[in-house]
């Protein structure tokens, strides 16, 4: 009977051993484990953080390239719409009896504004009959007429860059005024050769005028 009992109490221990035996094995098993996840985890982390970093310096770009975006077709509308109106009221002058006003030069006269020495450029942007524009002048020099027979000839301007003249003709375009193109003046003289011709003579070269900047 004392055996029986002496053998229940080894079994007892042994079991109890085991299980706690067991225990540490788990413990120590959970505990390499999140090791592990730790070393996986401090790894893993500062990548994502730099992903999520990166992620927002590209938002913010964006949100930044879109404010510009807006502000520039912002301030082309308001350009636009202030050449509307400029041009609306010239047309209600013209209606109250100036149309038929001519201009006080002799036939191909030149524009005080354009007798500049060397060659510049200038963005020619009509050209009338019957229709004087002199009124809105006021000694603008970026405002020139041009009388040609009876047509009259009205350009914006004065470069020297012919690149700052073609810039300025595409910027015209943009805020909605009809085919603008640049002409040429020597010593004050409008210069009747081709353009490219005239480009080439200051300068630009063949692959410039393949650019978009030139194209018509």
């Amino acid at each position: 009977m004392k055996l029986l009992r002496y053998a229940l109490l080894l079994l007892f221990i042994f079991c109890l051993a085991a299980n706690i035996f067991a225990q540490k094995t788990d413990a120590k098993k959970e505990k390499e484990e999140r090791k592990k996840w730790k070393e996986k985890k401090s790894k893993v982390e500062p990548l994502q953080y730099r992903d999520m970093l990166k992620e927002i310096d590209e938002l913010k770009a964006e949100n930044e390239a879109l404010k510009r975006q807006n502000a520039s077709m912002q301030a082309g509308f308001d350009d636009k719409e202030a050449l509307k109106a400029s041009l609306q009221k010239q047309i209600d002058e013209l209606k109250k009896g100036g149309a038929n006003t001519t201009v006080k030069t002799e036939p191909n006269e030149v524009d005080a504004s354009f007798k500049s020495k060397g060659v510049i450029f200038r963005v020619q942007v009509g050209a009338y009959r019957k229709i004087d524009l002199s009124r809105f002048k006021d000694n603008n020099r970026n405002f020139g007429i041009l009388q040609d027979g009876d047509i009259l000839k009205y350009e914006l301007g004065s470069f020297n860059n012919p690149k700052e003249a073609y810039a300025f003709k595409k910027y015209l375009m943009k805020i909605g005024v009809p085919s603008p193109w640049v002409v040429a003046y020597k010593d004050g003289q409008r210069m009747t050769e081709d353009i490219r011709t005239i480009l080439k003579s200051v300068g630009i070269t063949d692959a410039d005028l393949e650019t978009d900047l030139f194209k018509e």
